[in-house]
């Protein structure tokens, strides 16, 4: 039987980050969190705040760290709890975690997701996501590939795209937030969650 997979939600107290924070989060949780860097089937949300417009994400009492993780995996992660983490020069505290199940919705949103080879075309890059839905068997739905994004990795560009999938059925759209698309999940790439039909 497949283990449950949750979302494990720390409260986080700071100023702000890096609005680009994919790899800067990645580094800081592998630094004091020994399992992570080699756990398997773990994702990381992109923290959300206010976007300033000068590449800085400022952090509200609502901003959480959010790991999505098999249950079984869980007290891994507790760990985490209290440790104070270096994300780009900007130091974070995390706090006590709450968790949180997944829910099956009707229609999904991922912030970013980047497929290797299929980055600059998105006609190709819907394709490829297809691809990788039908391999998890997916009846139904609808996909939207929206706006281009880029996440810097050491140097490098990742490019990708948000990504929008409409008319699920319950227990696909659980399917799809378990296992994501794409790769980078542990930087924030590839993360679904639910959203308002008005936003599909």
């Amino acid at each position: 039987m497949t283990p449950q997979v949750v979302d494990l939600a720390f409260r986080l107290t700071g100023s702000d980050l890096p609005t680009d924070h994919g790899y800067f989060l990645f580094a800081a949780i592998s630094k004091n969190l020994a399992p992570f860097h080699a756990a398997s089937g773990w994702g990381i949300h992109p923290v959300r705040g206010t976007p300033l417009g000068n590449g800085t994400l400022a952090l509200s009492k609502s901003s959480r760290l959010v790991m999505r993780l098999p249950a079984d995996d869980i007290r891994r992660a507790i760990p985490l709890a209290g440790k104070r983490l270096d994300v780009g020069g900007r130091t974070v505290r995390v706090g006590v975690p709450e968790i949180r199940p997944l829910r099956g919705a009707r229609h999904l949103f991922a912030r970013f997701v980047t497929i290797k080879g299929f980055a600059d075309a998105p006609d190709e890059f819907a394709e490829a996501c297809m691809r990788q839905l039908d391999n998890l068997a997916v009846r139904e739905y609808r996909i939207g590939v929206d706006k281009r994004r880029v996440m810097d990795v050491k140097g490098y560009t990742i490019v990708g795209h948000s990504v929008r999938l409409s008319g699920l059925h319950e227990a696909d759209s659980v399917l799809i937030q378990e296992r994501g698309l794409g790769g980078k999940r542990k930087m924030g790439a590839g993360i679904f969650v639910p959203i308002r039909p008005e936003h599909a």
